[in-house]
């Protein structure tokens, strides 16, 4: 497996056999991938977080870097902290709500807490490459009032988190910090949450941005898998979105790497993101890239304890997850995107 990355005029390769042939993309600022089969691939797991605590951040950092020591080959990692809702206090000042939904925490301390996730990585791990996304969400009744303001912020915050870690020491051969943002059609209004990523992607320091995301209400029967004889159009979805506007949020961004959410053991997510894989297909005349599947069998499980009931139906684990998403989705050569990752969301309460 090789990965290349290019974060400004910085490019780093890892895993390059003389036989593999990199291919590229338009985004230039997200990783680019061989043209080996997704069959032939060795993909990473490894756990995320909704953020309920700041506590602990170093050893969740060292934690993850002694699992990743544990897999027998050199290997990179993707790993996504949700802190919360965007948010913006009484004294202006732009951050996110924590999980616990009472703290609020500024786009600074969340740089400073990057850091310290990825120091404690980098000591308890010497071969190995993270991808540490710094996560937030589209909900909030407020969204409207920030969003764009708080794209930008955040963009700012990753950069200079990135900086940081160059101060420090730490290479970005073996951390570095992006941006992720869990973006779903029912949190909120399409026209408010491309606000957000426009203010992301104004900012002049382009970062990655890796969406989570759902495609709610979006049809699993359309685009139809025959090819169409005339014109697709996008079909709706929840809450006035479309296909088109769902791909746009995950797609259609230069610094945007979707990791589409497959909550549903039923495969209905899946064959949802088949569809708009379709789309995309038939008319833009190229493949959407997924860059990996994100499951939450580790939050239900907790949410389980304390509500029994709370999780049903949407507790699919990450090897079923990506199996899933594998068989169903990427496989279809209109397709055939390389699942790099696979990624399984907890709430983060001190401990790994």
């Amino acid at each position: 497996m090789a990965l290349v990355v290019v974060f400004g005029n910085q490019t780093f390769a890892e895993g390059t056999a003389d036989d593999e042939v990199l291919i590229h993309t338009k985004k230039m600022y997200l990783p680019i991938v061989n043209s080996i089969q997704v069959a032939d691939a060795h993909p990473s797991f490894m756990r995320s977080y909704y953020v309920e605590t700041l506590t602990g951040m170093y050893s969740l950092g060292c934690a993850q870097g002694t699992y990743a020591m544990s897999v027998g080959y050199p290997d990179f990692y993707f790993m996504f902290m949700d802190f919360g809702n965007p948010y913006r206090n009484s004294s202006l000042v732009l951050g996110t709500k924590l999980y616990d939904y009472q703290t609020f925490v500024t786009t600074g301390q969340i740089s400073y807490y990057l850091t310290i996730i990825a120091s404690g990585f980098a000591d308890c791990n010497n071969k190995d490459k993270l991808f540490l996304a710094a996560g937030t969400n589209t909900s909030g009744d407020f969204l409207w009032s920030i969003a764009y303001d708080h794209g930008y912020a955040w963009a700012e915050m990753v950069y200079n988190a990135n900086q940081s870690l160059q101060s420090y020491g730490i290479p970005s051969s073996r951390v570095t910090i992006t941006s992720g943002i869990n973006a779903e059609p029912g949190f909120n209004s399409f026209s408010d949450t491309v606000q957000w990523f426009d203010g992301f992607n104004d900012h002049p320091m382009k970062t990655a941005n890796f969406i989570i995301g759902s495609a709610d209400g979006c049809p699993d029967d359309y685009s139809p898998a025959t090819p169409p004889q005339g014109n697709v159009y996008p079909a709706e979805c929840n809450d006035g979105w479309t296909q088109d506007d769902v791909n746009k949020i995950n797609n259609g961004y230069i610094t945007s790497a979707a990791i589409p959410m497959n909550f549903l053991p039923n495969g209905y997510q899946a064959s949802q993101w088949y569809r708009i894989g379709l789309y995309f297909h038939y008319v833009h005349n190229n493949n959407i890239d997924f860059f990996g599947v994100m499951t939450q069998e580790a939050a239900c499980e907790q949410r389980e304890q304390e509500d029994p009931g709370a999780c049903y139906g949407m507790d699919n684990s990450l090897y079923f997850g990506y199996q899933q998403f594998r068989t169903r989705v990427v496989s279809d050569s209109r397709i055939n995107s390389f699942l790099l990752w696979g990624a399984d969301m907890k709430y983060y309460r001190g401990a790994p």
